[in-house]
């Protein structure tokens, strides 16, 4: 039995250790092997393996050190990324992504927003083995006059691709605040010919901007599917064409939202659905619990044009 127990002690400590952990500051240049020599996020990113966790101090991250407008921080393995640490944590229990805030910027170049990234996080083909926890995600500027459904003019802040694959991420305790796009201004969700469903929980979207279509999120779900499920998130002060809060494109696909504990309040759509909007009834659904809605113009959730089916019967205040 000793010796039973001594294999299994030896076989956790290897899986364990065999962890990979990256550690990264802001304008680091280390190879993140420890906080004294921590690496930069980009170069993180680009060292990591699957399954690997990293580390993330206070200080605002830039996707480039130059003024390269497509530069963005490529998520495109299964890790797990974690901000809020001050430099010296020996625990992930020991991070406090209330004080030490962990900015992603999309600001490069200049103070204008005119020269800013496209997008700031750039996540491909993500399975629920993807988290992205504890960040402020701001300044991303999504303007291009590229075809849509491309980074340069989708999600200034998150380009979620599941086009012709699947990317369904975790995305926990984050801030998505001030960024613009043509179309989603926050996260643009790419399930064309695919799925892109991701999981979002005690995540803020505030003052996010589409030009067009999804203030903070649009989800494309045309031929595909894009799932939507957010836990505990606050829409606030989004503004777009249709769907300031979440726009969701189902044109021969599905897009079914779950919504737990959210609040949208003050956002604005020049048209319609300042908080939901659909632009199809078939394909489109809406659950609810515990939702409430305060202040969006013109209406709440458009259901005289969009609504496939809306369940509301836990929510308060939509209409």
């Amino acid at each position: 039995m000793k010796l039973f127990l001594t294999a299994i002690f030896a076989i956790l400590f290897t899986t364990i250790n065999a962890q990979e952990l990256i550690y990264v500051k802001a304008d680091a240049a280390g190879d993140g092997t420890s906080w004294q020599s921590a690496a930069d996020l980009q170069t993180a990113l680009d060292l990591a393996t699957e399954g690997a966790h990293i580390w993330v101090a206070k200080g605002t991250h830039l996707p480039t050190e130059g003024n390269d407008r497509s530069a963005s921080f490529i998520v495109d393995k299964n890790i797990k990324i974690y901000g809020g640490f001050n430099g010296n944590e020996t625990s992930i229990s020991q991070r406090d992504a209330r004080i030490n805030k962990t900015i992603l910027s999309g600001e490069i170049a200049s103070d204008k927003v005119e020269d800013n990234s496209y997008t700031v996080v750039t996540i491909e083909g993500a399975s629920a083995d993807m988290v992205l926890d504890g960040f402020t995600i701001t300044a991303g500027m999504a303007d291009g006059s590229t075809l849509p459904g491309t980074a340069s003019r989708c999600g200034g802040a998150i380009f979620n691709d599941g086009q012709s694959q699947s990317s369904n991420p975790i995305i926990r305790n984050c801030i998505f605040q001030d960024n613009i796009a043509r179309e989603g201004g926050a996260v643009y969700n790419l399930g064309l010919n695919g799925e892109s469903s991701p999981t979002l929980s005690n995540c803020t979207f505030k003052g996010n901007q589409a030009d067009l279509d999804g203030g903070a999120i649009y989800n494309n779900a045309a031929n595909g599917n894009s799932n939507l499920k957010l836990v505990d998130c606050t829409f606030k002060d989004n503004v777009a064409g249709y769907g300031a809060g979440i726009y969701s494109n189902t044109k021969g696909g599905d897009s079914k939202l779950d919504l737990n504990g959210c609040i949208f309040q003050d956002n604005m759509a020049y048209m319609w659905g300042g908080g939901i909007f659909g632009n199809e009834k078939s394909g489109f659904e809406v659950a609810m619990d515990d939702c409430s809605f305060a202040n969006n113009y013109p209406t709440d959730i458009n259901k005289e044009i969009t609504v496939g089916h809306v369940d509301t019967s836990k929510s308060r205040g939509a209409k």
